[in-house]
């Protein structure tokens, strides 16, 4: 028995060692597709995006630009309506006023020698076609555009300008800004304005006491009256001059109705 038992194992140890399949694992073999299949495959990261984050919008690219719209035909005419909050406290284009009052100024008086450019702040024509500067003398020399009228339809001239700065050099009209405007002979430091003259009806030559980098805005103060209206009335009180408050005649783009 002993015998037998020895040859079975015998015989079992040479079947094994002779078979040419490893032994068997009984692992289940896993099919190409699986986790473990692509383990070798390169993955992509992902980012998480927070809840709420909107979708970037993407930007076109050679998008060409707009084509402007003409603007309308310009109409002349019309009504504008505006509001201010205080009314004016005075009419009067050289006393001092509220800024309602500077609002309804600029409206009907627009006769200063220069502007300025909205966009560049430079210093260019207004009711002066051209000017010519003379460091040497001291002097600004404006030329009028042609054809400048008042609302009566009386021309705008150089002899308005010369007329309103006679004005504003009496004490007694009281200027509040002739100090800084008008050169004082007295101070040997004084800058500004120390005469006007006007050759003709088209030409004011402005003669200045020194010499700055801005002579042609120092030369151009004087914002013109309309002589043919004012000359023989009354500078400061307005029951005398009802154009102090009401001015009928004017060089603006308004009129004044009420």
């Amino acid at each position: 028995m002993k015998f037998r038992v020895i040859i079975c194992l015998f015989l079992s140890l040479l079947l094994v060692a002779c078979s040419d399949e490893p032994a068997s694992t009984n692992v289940p073999e896993l099919p190409p597709g699986s986790a473990t299949a692509s383990a070798t495959k390169t993955r992509v990261p992902l980012t998480a995006t927070p809840v709420g984050t909107p979708t970037p919008t993407a930007i076109p690219t050679n998008t060409p630009a707009p084509t402007p719209t003409a603007a309308p035909p310009l109409v002349k005419g019309g009504n504008v309506t505006g509001g201010l909050i205080n009314d004016a406290v005075t009419l009067h284009p050289f006393k001092r006023n509220n800024e309602s009052g500077q609002q309804f100024l600029g409206l009907l008086f627009s006769a200063s020698l220069t502007r300025r450019d909205a966009n560049t702040l430079a210093v260019v024509p207004n009711a002066a076609a051209s000017w010519n500067v003379s460091r040497n003398d001291l002097t600004v020399t404006f030329k009028l555009k042609d054809n400048l009228k008042w609302s009566d339809g009386q021309p705008l001239t150089s002899a308005d300008y010369l007329w309103t700065y006679e004005q504003l050099k009496k004490p007694e009209n009281a200027w509040p800004y002739a100090a800084s405007a008008f050169a004082n002979s007295a101070d040997a430091n004084s800058e500004g304005i120390e005469n006007i003259t006007a050759p003709d009806l088209k030409t004011l030559v402005v003669k200045l006491k020194t010499a700055s980098f801005d002579m042609v805005s120092q030369a151009d103060v004087i914002e013109p009256l309309p002589k043919q209206i004012w000359q023989g009335k009354d500078w400061n009180d307005a029951a005398k001059n009802p154009e102090i408050n009401k001015p009928s005649v004017v060089s603006g783009p308004w009129l004044l109705k009420e």
